[in-house]
């Protein structure tokens, strides 16, 4: 398995860029740029933040770590770990902006 190191399985870390509408097929884009379409099946172990999900429940945008296998053609996933950015009110200010204001004595 990925987390236990074994060599038959290959892994990946990125972003997920897509998910298919059934939630069987999972695109990540790693790093580097290459698309990894991962297929799920139903010994597919899906997590976010390490809490066990149903594939479809993934998103567009998730940061994931995964391991898969090659059958064939296909890259079916052994383990998929995703984590979601946090998400910001795009109107509040950022600590960065907090931190520069209270420096010049804005606040």
């Amino acid at each position: 398995c990925f987390w236990c190191g074994e060599a038959d399985f290959e892994k990946v870390d990125g972003v997920i860029d897509a998910v298919a509408a059934d939630g069987r097929t999972v695109t990540v884009t790693s790093v580097d740029g290459k698309r990894h379409p991962l297929v799920i099946d139903d010994k597919s172990e899906v997590t976010l933040s390490l809490e066990r999900i149903p594939a479809g429940e993934l998103r567009k945008f998730d940061e994931v770590r995964a391991s898969y296998s090659k059958r064939g053609e296909e890259l079916v996933a052994t383990v998929v770990d995703g984590r979601r950015p946090a998400q910001r009110d795009p109107l509040s200010p950022s600590p960065n902006s907090v931190r520069s204001l209270r420096s010049s004595g804005a606040t």
